[in-house]
């Protein structure tokens, strides 16, 4: 039996290092397997269901079943640990549940068995009797116990005594863990307990055989963190698993990071949705398929020459506000400003379905705001003495480019953005340039427009050659869009077009 705890032990491990692969649910899907199969290993023969310790002299099916207690146990110190106290927390939901709806199922098998389809007759023999709600309701508050005390056990050794080889606390307080559950089992259900019940030599030995190779598993995890996530391992609270101030403050936190992160690029349902599952959010840099947007400000440089750095500021911002509007409300992401050029991305840092056509249709909101900014600009005068100067209004130039980048934090512990980096980024870069000799407000690449899906877009597209952009070897081949007003400083003939 102590090999079988030992493998039962090893696979848990296995599950949960294949977590990129299989997510967290894998890990609590089989929790809950062994945790069900304890009402049907774990069943006496006089038919009432066995503690949830199961290590009681009642029946040779129980020396199967006492494999899986300390297996879910230490199950529920890796989440604890490797995880997170949320996420141990939902562990301790999801056994409750299983023992709900195992409950609920027993109460049906045993209805129809007293209950038998008309026609049938009656066969005493598969009286099932298994239902006991007072068994149910001593062995969940047992394993809701267990959960407590092996937690906090584990906590406050490793505490109290850091440089422990962390198989001893958490050997000790599985033992413990175990020894309470005997205990409230035998004193609720059966209002007295007995030392002989509380089988202690069997706890040490399954005890030794589960917390070693898991007490491994994490030292050789806990070794693969940055020191910084090392340190909070240890910095707990013993009671934080029933503390739900400490949870609240870590969600706050988790929040303020990610809102002071994403908040300025993109809509506050993307944050809320990146604060709920932050395992949508990979940092440090990770590859996506994305479209980037780059947008440039027409006339910046000659208003900037002549105006004062205050009335400068001020347009920016509104202008700066109707990119966001455009983007936002499309489901981009404003990754960047450059002086007057904005730089967005679709399909980062959460996936976007038909992200091409979200840019395009940005874009086409962009330009539309740029014109509406410049009625304001009309109606305040603003427009009549940029005149004089020899510029009659506002305009916008956009690039957009589809493919691979990476995303990710960029800088160091005292400053650091969400960077998107590619050359993704540089090709729309140099579209958007590409827009003034062309004579053209919009210029998408080939690859954005076979990515479009909507046929009201694909119908507008309308071929503008291939050219030569710097950086790139190879020519692109661009598109614009019928319907669109011309760039008012095109010059005379166009460059290079295949």
């Amino acid at each position: 039996m102590t090999l079988e705890i030992l493998l039962a032990t090893l696979a848990v491990c296995l599950v949960h290092r294949l977590k990129s692969r299989l997510g967290l649910t894998a890990l609590f899907v089989v929790v809950g397997l062994l945790t069900a199969y304890l009402f049907v290993a774990g069943r006496p023969e006089g038919g009432h269901p066995a503690p949830a310790g199961l290590l009681w002299p009642f029946h040779e099916l129980q020396a199967v079943s006492t494999t899986y207690l300390p297996t879910i146990l230490v199950s529920f110190v890796l989440v604890y640990v490797l995880e997170s106290v949320h996420a141990a927390r939902q562990l301790i939901v999801a056994v409750a549940l299983v023992y709900v709806f195992s409950a609920l199922i027993e109460f049906q098998v045993d209805w129809h068995a007293h209950h038998p389809v008309a026609g049938q007759p009656l066969r005493p023999e598969h009286y099932t009797d298994w239902l006991d709600l007072k068994s149910r309701v001593a062995s969940l508050l047992a394993f809701t116990a267990d959960f407590v005390v092996i937690i906090a056990t584990y906590q406050f050794l490793v505490n109290k005594l850091p440089r422990l080889p962390l198989a001893i606390p958490l050997f000790v307080a599985l033992v413990l863990a175990m020894v309470v559950d005997a205990l409230m089992y035998g004193t609720i259900y059966f209002g007295t307990f007995t030392f002989e019940g509380l089988q202690l030599a069997p706890k040490i030995i399954t005890g030794v055989a589960a917390g070693v190779p898991a007490a491994t598993y994490f030292q050789w995890q806990i070794r693969r963190l940055p020191q910084s996530e090392r340190r909070g391992l240890f910095e707990r609270s013993p009671l934080e698993i029933v503390s739900l101030r400490k949870e609240i403050e870590v969600q706050r936190a988790r929040y303020d990071d990610v809102k002071k992160t994403f908040g300025r690029y993109v809509s506050p349902e993307v944050v809320d949705l990146l604060t709920a599952d932050p395992s949508k959010l990979e940092l440090g840099g990770e590859e996506r398929e994305v479209t980037v947007l780059f947008a440039d400000l027409r006339g910046y440089s000659t208003i900037s020459e002549h105006a004062t750095p205050t009335e400068t500021l001020a347009l920016l911002n509104r202008y700066f506000d109707r990119v966001n509007r455009a983007v936002q409300t499309q489901r981009g992401m404003v990754n960047n400003f450059l002086g007057d050029g904005v730089l967005a991305v679709f399909g980062a840092p959460l996936d976007l379905p038909h992200r091409s056509d979200h840019a395009l249709r940005a874009a086409l909101m962009l330009i539309d705001e740029v014109a509406g900014l410049n009625e304001e600009l009309a109606r305040e005068g603003v427009l009549e003495r940029w005149r004089h100067r020899g510029l009659e209004g506002l305009g916008v130039r956009v690039g957009l480019h589809s493919g691979k980048v990476v995303v990710g934090n960029l800088g160091n512990e005292q400053r650091m953005d969400y960077a998107v980096i590619g050359d993704v980024v540089n090709t729309a870069a140099r579209l958007e340039a590409l827009c003034k000799p062309l004579g053209e407000v919009l210029l998408l690449s080939d690859v954005v427009a076979a990515e479009l899906v909507d046929p009201a877009l694909r119908a507008r597209l309308t071929p503008r050659g291939a050219h030569h952009v710097k950086g790139r070897e190879q020519e692109v081949q661009v598109h614009t869009l019928t319907g669109l007003a011309p760039e008012p400083s095109a010059l005379p003939s166009p460059v290079h077009a295949a």
